[in-house]
Formats: structure tokens, C-alpha cells, sequence
């Protein structure tokens, strides 16, 4: 699932014999590595069946039908910029370029490994085939995810498994009540409970506010996350990396500072059984090498325009109008989003897991350095460790139970998944029925900018390796004919920004 867009990337962004070099090394090191990993230690579920696999089919076509890309039902207001994203890569060649500035061709450069596949649908069957791309797309990805879990063999602990991820979240509803002294007003968004001028340091979202807003941050980040965690131990896992990392790096560039932690507990759980992995054969290491440094060079093109600010300085700029502000805001988030759960998972554990320690402390970092306009190093690194917090709880609630007798300390973990679920149910309940509107597939990215070039897309291609390496950037054109036809996709109401 990841490595496909990486391929398309590969074949239609660089120059010809470029994309045929990494191809071929690319296949000759996953020839070679066929025989360190069985499709039995792959794809093994516990108690599957087909009844199984299909109630997982079911759920993550379900859950896949509230994605914003699909348009099924009201699509929050960030789609206005994901659709132009789609849009974009599907009417013009790749790369597409933005025009020019200071004799620099402006080409989005973040965040497009999601849309790849959708995009290469829409070039050959039609705009009007984008929405279902994007729903079959992102069903995909969900399945895959709910496949890597480790997930109870029963039919109804399979059923509550599935439900508590659909589910997950911080107490949120809580917190607004405590801070703000009131029940918030459904189905506004809960998220941004703290305080006002900390509405862009303080929000970790639900899995069903991920899924809903970005899935093209979120399901390379849950499938990646769920991955690690599920062959921990195997010995192939690091000749698996020199594709995930590139496949990481084009999805989002949040994947792998949020993988970061996990990767250096891993290295330290192994540090005895080094010699003992299955190390990536040259090709691979070449193919690994060559991707990630073209990929990562296309993500820094003017990344210095991205405002990066520590939570302390805002607090000096007078944003606040005390520190106590900032104080009380803090510690409210970190306990009702997180803390107290993994205190009762202390509990139930008996001890503190290592993944839990690790995933507990990058959540109470995160809120002290500011990235971009709302926040998107907290919005988005914290994806991994939430993740990781969810599967320890779903194996402590639906699979550690089936072989201990059920405790105070399972009520209590019940007892604030339920609470954090009125975000979900919010999220979901929004999208159900507030008024669905048909993407613009003719508005460009810059159109959904007032005419700007948002850093965070977009950069400027420079003198360095990128232009002999990457296929002339074209232009990219808006308007009802961009297509060659006027897109059939009724005019329904469309949100403001």
C-alpha cells in the first residue's frame, strides 16, 4: 500500500532513465529479500476466517465512508485545498509547476503520496471517478491498518476492537466543560477545547478526526506505526525500512519525526541481536539511499518559510497574558487527552511498557514548539504515539482480557474511551449532517490560496540535483476545461474557508 505511490512517484516525476535505474534496483533487492519473510508471517490474523476478514471489510468501508475525499457526505473545509491538491496532479503532468519566480519553477513538492493512485484513476476514467477512488483509496488503507492490529479472534471482541479504534480519542468533552464551564455545541468541533490563543499549540485528534481531515497524513502514519509494532521482533524488519522510509517521506513528512522515537527504542531493544538481522542486500541499500535523499531534498525546498516557533516564545509574545495561562491550559490538555489513561494502563499492564513510556513522553513534549499555521508538528507528529496508545489499550481491553479475569482498572480504561468517544461520534455526527457538497475539481491549489504559494506545498526548484533529475515541470492550468470537459458533479453547496 505504501510502496505504491512511492513507485508512481518514481515513474512519473523523474527523468526516464532515472525512474528505470531506481525501478530496477528497487526489484532486484525485494527479489533478493524474498526469502527472509513468508507470506504466512505476513498476512497471519488471529482467528481468521472469512467471516472475520470480511467484518473487517465491512467496518473499514464504513468508517472509509465519512472521508472528506469521497464527498458521500459534508467534506470539512480543508478539502477545499485537498481537492485542488487531487485536482492538480490529475489534469497536468507531473511534476506540476506553479509558474515561476526568480527564474525558479514553483512545483508541489508535500504531502502527495496519498493522491498518486486517486490522481492516475482520474487521468484515465475522468474527474467524475475521483470521489470514488478516493473512498476505495482510503478503504484500502483502512483494511490494511485493521489487518496489522492485533486483533481478538471472537467475532464480538473483534467487533468492540474495530468499534473502540473507530472511537478513539482524548476526553475532550471534558475539558471543555472544566475549561469553559458549558457543554460544547454539537456538532461544532471539539478539539480546540483549550483556551483561545492556544487553539493552534493544544489538539491531538481523534482517528476518526485524522481519518476525516487528512488522510493523506494519517493512514501512512497508522499503517507505518502498526507495522513496527507488529513485527517488533522479525529479522527482516530492517531490510523492510529501505522502502518504508522513502514511501514515508512522499506520503507525508510527518511520518517518520513522529517514527522517530519508536525507531531508537527498537535500536535498543535489539542492541544484543544486531548480528543477527537480515541486513538489505546492495541493491536495496542503493535503492533506499537513492529515493530518500531525492525525496527529502524535494521536501526542503523552501521549508525556511514555514514559521517554527518554540510554545515559550509565544508565551513572552504576550499571546497568552500570563504564563499561568499556559500552565493551566497545559497540564488540563495532557491529562484529559492522554495522561490519566496511560496511568490506568499503568495498571492494567502491571508496569510500564516501554512503547507506552516512549509514546507517553513524545505526547507531553510536543506542546512546547509551535510549527506552521495550526500547529501541524502537534497536529500530525503526535499520529504514531497516539496510535501506539490506542493499540496498547485495544490488546488490554479486547485480547490480554480473553486470558485474565477483568479488573477495576478495565472499567476505569472503559469508562474514559467512552468519554473520549463523544469526539468521534462528534466528528462523525457532523459529517452525516451538515450539507455535502461536490468537490471543484477547475480551482487550483493557488486559486484556494487567494493566489498565494503555501510553503508547506509548494517550493521553489533549485539549482541543485533536483532539475537534472526530475522530468521538466508543467504547468498547471484551472478553469472548466482543464479536463478537456466540464466535470458532470452537480453544483451543491460549498463551504467558506
Amino acid at each position: 500500500y505504501l510502496g505504491i505511490p512511492l513507485s508512481l512517484f518514481i515513474v512519473g516525476w523523474m527523468r526516464p532513465m532515472v525512474s528505470a535505474s531506481l525501478i530496477c534496483l528497487m526489484v532486484a533487492g525485494l527479489w533478493s529479500a524474498r526469502g527472509l519473510v513468508t507470506p504466512r508471517e505476513l498476512f497471519r490474523l488471529a482467528g481468521s476466517t472469512w467471516h472475520t476478514l470480511s467484518l473487517v471489510l465491512a467496518v473499514a468501508l464504513f468508517w472509509a465512508s465519512f472521508g472528506g475525499g469521497s464527498h458521500f457526505v459534508y467534506a470539512n473545509p480543508d478539502w477545499l485545498v485537498r481537492d485542488a491538491v487531487l485536482a492538480d496532479l490529475t489534469a497536468t503532468a507531473w511534476p506540476p509547476s506553479y509558474g515561476t519566480t526568480d527564474g525558479k519553477e514553483l512545483i508541489l513538492r508535500s504531502a502527495i503520496g496519498f493522491f498518486l493512485p486517486p490522481a492516475v484513476v482520474g487521468k484515465f476514467f475522468g474527474p467524475d471517478m475521483l470521489p470514488f477512488a478516493m473512498f476505495f483509496w482510503t478503504s484500502a488503507g483502512i483494511a490494511v491498518f485493521f489487518l496489522l492490529l492485533p486483533l481478538p479472534g471472537d467475532s464480538l471482541r473483534l467487533l468492540g476492537a474495530l468499534a473502540m479504534i473507530v472511537l478513539f480519542s482524548g476526553m475532550d468533552v471534558l475539558g471543555y466543560l472544566l475549561l469553559h464551564a458549558q457543554y460544547p455545541i454539537f456538532p461544532l468541533r471539539l478539539e480546540w477545547w483549550s483556551e483561545f490563543q492556544y487553539s493552534t499549540m493544544f489538539s491531538y485528534s481523534s482517528l476518526s478526526g485524522q481519518l476525516i481531515w487528512a488522510p493523506n497524513h494519517a493512514l501512512p502514519m497508522w499503517i507505518a506505526t502498526a507495522f513496527l509494532v507488529r513485527y517488533w521482533s522479525s529479522l527482516w524488519l530492517p531490510a523492510a525500512a529501505a522502502i518504508l522510509v522513502p514511501a514515508l517521506l512522499i506520503a507525508t513528512p510527518f511520518a517518520l519525526p513522529g517514527l522517530f522515537p519508536f525507531l531508537c527504542l527498537w535500536l535498543f531493544d535489539h542492541r544484543d541481536r544486531a548480528a543477527t538481522f537480515s541486513r538489505p542486500s546492495p541493491a536495496l541499500i542503493l535503492f533506499g539511499t537513492f529515493a530518500t535523499v531525492i525525496i527529502a531534498r524535494l521536501l526542503t525546498l523552501d521549508i525556511g518559510g514555514i514559521s517554527v516557533a518554540p510554545a515559550a516564545t509565544q508565551v513572552a509574545g504576550g499571546q497568552s497574558g500570563s504564563p499561568w495561562v499556559f500552565i493551566k491550559n497545559y497540564g488540563a490538555f495532557v491529562l484529559l487527552e492522554f495522561l490519566l489513561l496511560t496511568l490506568v494502563l499503568r495498571k492494567l499492564y502491571h508496569g510500564w511498557p516501554r512503547l507506552l513510556i516512549v509514546a507517553t513522553g513524545v505526547l507531553l513534549a510536543l506542546p512546547f514548539l509551535a510549527l506552521g499555521p495550526s500547529n501541524d508538528l502537534l497536529l500530525r507528529v503526535s499520529t504514531p504515539s497516539l496510535v501506539v496508545l490506542a493499540l496498547i489499550t485495544m490488546n488490554g481491553l479486547f485480547v490480554a482480557s480473553e486470558r485474565s479475569r477483568l479488573s477495576a482498572w478495565h472499567g476505569a480504561t472503559a469508562l474514559m474511551l467512552v468519554i473520549g468517544a463523544h469526539t468521534a461520534v462528534n466528528e462523525l455526527w457532523r459529517a452525516v449532517t451538515w450539507p455535502r457538497w461536490a468537490p471543484d475539481y477547475t480551482t487550483t491549489l493557488p486559486d484556494t490560496q487567494n493566489g498565494g504559494f503555501p510553503p508547506h506545498y509548494i517550493g521553489r526548484l533549485d539549482g541543485s540535483f533536483l532539475p537534472g533529475l526530475l522530468r521538466p515541470p508543467q504547468r498547471v492550468t484551472g478553469g472548466a476545461e482543464r479536463f478537456g470537459k466540464r466535470p458532470t458533479q452537480p453544483a451543491l453547496h460549498r463551504p467558506t474557508e
